[in-house]
């Protein structure tokens, strides 16, 4: 019985332990607004702060060839690959989603009225 247990609770551990490494960064946003991109398409961009352009560039560099996910106030609106370290102060929100102007500004409204915007290591 104890043996049971205890590779129980091994294999519990060994489950549990990709968990504990998980990142989740919480951008510092500067400003939000929403845009059209060059074909008309709206989107949401993003300006971070020069301290949250320096985050968001080392968990890039770190995530190159990952999945993410980006969250606003818990839920998700992407779940991207990077495929490049992002090392700019701006990020584009919603290329290769369907976005309306209105849900584009609705967005940039609330990540600019204090929403909570993440990135998170594993994708949701």
């Amino acid at each position: 019985m104890i043996r049971k247990m205890i590779v129980t609770t091994a294999c519990l551990s060994m489950l549990l332990v990709p968990a504990a490494n998980a990142e989740s960064l919480a951008l510092q946003v500067k400003q939000a607004r929403q845009i059209f991109t060059s074909d008309g398409k709206p989107v949401v961009s993003v300006q971070v702060t020069r301290a949250g352009r320096d985050d968001l560039a080392r968990f890039t560099r770190e995530n190159v060839g990952k999945q993410v996910s980006v969250e606003l106030d818990g839920k998700v609106l992407a779940s991207p690959f990077i495929q490049t370290p992002i090392v700019s102060d701006t990020l584009i929100l919603g290329l290769g989603l369907d976005l309306d102007a209105a849900k584009a500004t609705q967005i940039a409204v609330r990540i600019r009225g204090g929403g909570t915007l993440m990135i998170n290591d594993e994708p949701k």
